[in-house]
């Protein structure tokens, strides 16, 4: 329901549902996302599986970055005072920069998660071993 909010542990405050288009569920440490059928926030082309990073200020902007082998990708963000950085891996160790911005004002920044299926009959996406640790990061561009 759009306006409620979840608990989910490893994270410091609820979470926010803003579209009626997913339902949730959190065991243990996941949140579980599922989207309905062409649930649209964005349309892809070429159809392929891909970390991609949306940043809105006013409007949404994408960034599509390396294609996921397999089925499970790990996904960070981490911020640098007024600056915020995206970075994925295979395996948890190993990191890629996908992007790295500024917002300006960042007292007033939302963070999320979302699932989305804009050409098919629906998706399921599941976030674990969610957390928000203090550490900053000693490299932006390797994510180390």
């Amino acid at each position: 329901m759009s306006g409620s909010s979840v608990t989910v542990p490893g994270f410091p405050a609820p979470l926010r549902l803003i579209n009626d288009a997913q339902t949730e569920t959190v065991s243990g440490d996941a949140l579980t996302l599922q989207a309905g059928a062409r649930t649209d926030w964005f349309i892809d082309p070429a159809g392929e599986v891909l970390v991609v990073s949306v940043v809105t200020r006013g409007e949404s902007d994408d960034c599509n970055s390396v294609p996921i082998e397999g089925t499970e990708v790990w996904l960070r963000i981490s911020r640098l005072g007024r600056a915020f950085a995206f970075h994925s891996s295979a395996d948890g160790r190993e990191w890629n920069m996908v992007r790295y911005f500024g917002l300006g004002d960042t007292e007033s920044v939302e963070v999320g998660f979302l699932a989305q299926s804009p050409t098919g009959d629906g998706c399921t996406a599941t976030f674990r071993d969610i957390e928000l640790p203090p550490e900053l990061l000693a490299d932006v561009r390797s994510g180390v």
